[in-house]
């Protein structure tokens, strides 16, 4: 297996695309079926196709060193070339823990020549549920929610999009000042008007954009509906509450004065 490794790499090496890739792009959610589609230009001298990881281990191997048979599998992996069509299919069920935030290379071997891409799995997009409140008027609450967020091996963050990074969690830790969801996390953090905020997994990023115009409570409740809007001012209560009593004390006049003895 190593002799045909370093075979591989010392060959010619030429660019392969991947049919699919807008599909792949979207991310894949915990326990999808993934499957990625290399056309590969090989005719019927197809060789052999190698999927390992960047720290070199071997996921699936495929060989074909006879004229009318080839095999090729490994363990919840399988890989398929079609000579009608020249195109090689590797199928595998996404799992988070083992795939999320993982860079694999696929090297193709075929007339005397081998063929290879790079391909990053990243969690689904789709996934994420998220919601940004109005805290005060210079903060906000944001809750950042995954349906992966419990099989990952990477943090989930919240931060402002090219700045700060303001709070990361995982199933067992999170950023003190922090909570902990039941799929993520929920920070409170500086709000300045027309900044992009962003939820992040493993590759995967979320643009919060809009914010919602209710203002939250002083204690930190999880609201479930993402809501669209522009941040409205909070009322000052003390104000609200001195009117208030200010409009009394003079209705009390009034009723003094003209109420008959």
């Amino acid at each position: 297996m190593k002799k045909f490794l370093v075979g591989v790499l010392f060959t010619q090496v030429t660019a392969i695309s991947i049919m699919n890739k807008a599909i792949i792009d979207q991310g894949f959610c915990h326990n999808e079926h993934v499957k990625l589609e290399l056309p590969v230009e090989c005719g019927s001298n197809f060789t052999a196709s190698l999927l390992y990881s960047t720290n070199g281990n071997i996921i699936l191997q495929c060989q074909h060193p006879f004229h009318d048979s080839w095999t090729c599998g490994a363990e919840n992996v399988t890989g398929k070339y079609n000579a009608s069509t020249d195109i090689f299919e590797i199928d595998f069920i996404y799992n988070e823990t083992l795939h999320g935030g993982q860079q694999y290379n696929i090297s193709i071997r075929c007339n005397d020549s081998s063929q290879a891409i790079q391909i990053f799995l990243e969690p689904c997009l789709s996934g994420f549920v998220v919601n940004a409140t109005l805290f005060n008027e210079s903060s906000i609450i944001v809750d950042c929610q995954h349906s992966s967020f419990n099989y990952s091996r990477s943090t989930l963050s919240i931060q402002q999009k090219e700045g700060n990074e303001y709070g990361t969690g995982s199933k067992n830790y999170h950023t003190p000042g922090c909570l902990i969801l039941q799929n993520g996390l929920q920070c409170v953090v500086p709000y300045t008007p027309g900044n992009i905020y962003q939820c992040y997994l493993g590759g995967a990023v979320y643009n919060i954009d809009s914010i919602s115009n209710q203002t939250a409570t002083t204690h930190l409740t999880r609201n479930t509906t993402y809501t669209t809007g522009t941040a409205a001012k909070s009322i000052d209560v003390g104000n609200t509450q001195s009117m208030l009593l200010a409009i009394l004390l003079f209705a009390a006049v009034i009723f003094t004065a003209y109420c008959p003895r």
